[in-house]
């Protein structure tokens, strides 16, 4: 009788130590809890044509940095915030995020490079447009290297789901670099 407590209280032990390291890394940041921005020069303005809108500008080096250590980097950054709220305590909605000029969006291993990309915080998806290349790097075993290029792009922030879309002119293209991985190469008999 002794031995079997000894070995529930073990087993109670163990269990509730995997149960809360599965916890701790099953949870997911919001890479939207907090923004780091920074760059050589910014300014704030009301709207002048009577919408209740605020826009936040950031121009030369921008960097944004979010709460999950993903990042973008681009020449221009353009903030639009509703103004339409009573208590001033608190920060406005934020309706969009426009980057402009040599956007660069990293993320784990992936690098996103665009002219332009418009984050819509409500959907959780980034837009990005003209001359649109994606680059995953092999940080782990299970990576595949590979680049694409497109001229418009959607990534999911939520669950890292890139979709690329081309026409007949600039098809979507992919470079997949397999290397001398035996799972890829064909034996010869």
């Amino acid at each position: 009788m002794v031995n079997s407590k000894k070995y529930f209280g073990f087993f109670l032990i163990v269990f509730v130590t995997f149960f809360l390291n599965a916890e701790k890394t099953t949870s997911v940041v919001d890479p939207f809890e907090k923004i780091i921005i920074t760059s050589n020069n910014a300014k704030c303005a009301k709207r002048s044509d009577g919408k209740k809108m605020l826009t936040l500008s950031y121009y030369d080096n921008v960097l944004v940095t979010f709460a999950d250590q993903s990042n973008i980097s681009a020449q221009e950054l353009n903030i639009y915030a509703e103004t339409t709220q009573t208590n001033t305590q608190q920060i406005p909605p934020i309706k969009e995020i426009k980057f402009k000029k040599n956007v660069i969006l990293q993320k784990d291993n992936k690098i996103i490079k665009a002219e332009n990309a418009v984050i819509n915080l409500s959907s959780s998806l980034c837009t990005l447009t003209d001359k649109v290349s994606v680059e995953q790097k092999k940080t782990a075993v299970k990576d595949i290297p590979f680049n694409t290029k497109s001229n418009f792009a959607t990534f999911n922030w939520k669950t890292n789901e890139i979709s690329l879309t081309g026409n007949t002119k600039t098809p979507v293209c992919t470079t997949i670099e397999l290397g001398s991985n035996p799972k890829f190469i064909k034996k010869k008999k």
